[in-house]
């Protein structure tokens, strides 16, 4: 498929990639410069990362309180207009 084509029909493109697990080549002044290509078992990479999370000890909870401590903690950056 040449470059502008995809370019043009990147929506549909992608659609057929993930639903119909099709792959394409991608052409640019008769070179090959790219491919689009369906990534191999996404669902296992998910579930491998929360399994990492799950791991940590504590998956996710108080992340939000955690975030908070280090802004807070955080010198402002010199020259920063948003400093207080």
């Amino acid at each position: 498929m040449s470059a502008t084509d995809a370019a043009r029909q990147f929506s549909d493109l992608l659609n057929r990639v993930r639903y119909r697990r099709e792959s394409f080549e991608i052409v640019r002044g008769g070179e090959i410069i790219a491919r689009i290509v369906p990534i191999e078992n996404p669902p296992a990479n998910v579930h491998r990362l929360f399994e990492l999370l799950t791991a940590c000890g504590h998956a996710g909870t108080g992340m939000a309180d955690d975030l908070e401590l280090i802004q807070a903690t955080q010198p402002p950056l010199p020259g920063d207009p948003w400093a207080t």
